[in-house]
């Protein structure tokens, strides 16, 4: 990734999920809203059973069953543009954030290079924040020094690592004779 730009192949998967989200709310919204459903019955088909000739040719199916596929119907075309909404708005996660930035991948590293336009972004957004407000900070480390702890403080550090044994004595030993060589 080369100035912090998010790769074209992310790009065109987050446009993807954006056009399939748009999609998938249109088609909810046909059949779930939009789609006629037969209230009542027809006069000839249900109240007047056919006689004749014509009631063997007759293949009209009863109310029942066309209001039972006309429910099916729709509820199949509401749970198509659902599916369709969540797969979009899974694709526009991995676009924006990549895989390993949109916890597809459990690669800490790999997320943290995946998300850096957005945290370059972040910074640049409180740095200009910053500047706005005519906030300098450049005066702070001469006012209150660093942010180094006391001596004393460091050797109780040292110390722990040493107890819980995560520095030989050597080491311990060496590194306690530079914090007094500081203090």
């Amino acid at each position: 990734m080369d100035n912090g730009q998010i790769p074209d192949s992310r790009r065109v998967l987050y446009y993807v999920g954006i056009a399939l989200i748009g999609i998938g709310i249109a088609i909810f919204f046909k059949f779930g809203f939009l789609t006629p459903f037969p209230m009542t019955p027809s006069v000839e088909s249900e109240l007047l059973p056919p006689f004749g000739p014509a009631a063997l040719l007759s293949n009209e199916k009863p109310f029942i069953e066309r209001a039972q596929e006309a429910a099916d119907a729709q509820t199949k075309g509401c749970l198509f543009g659902m599916a369709l909404a969540l797969i979009g708005g899974v694709l526009m996660s991995i676009g924006r954030e990549g895989l390993a930035g949109s916890g597809v991948i459990l690669d800490p590293r790999q997320a943290r290079e995946d998300l850096e336009p957005w945290s370059r972004l972040k910074g640049g957004i409180v740095a200009d924040a910053l500047d706005e407000a005519k906030i300098d900070f450049s005066g702070l480390k001469a006012k209150y020094g660093t942010a180094e702890l006391p001596f004393d403080e460091r050797l109780r550090r040292l110390d722990q690592l040493r107890k819980d044994g995560l520095v030989s004595e050597a080491e311990y030993a060496e590194a306690r004779k530079r914090i007094l060589a500081d203090a």
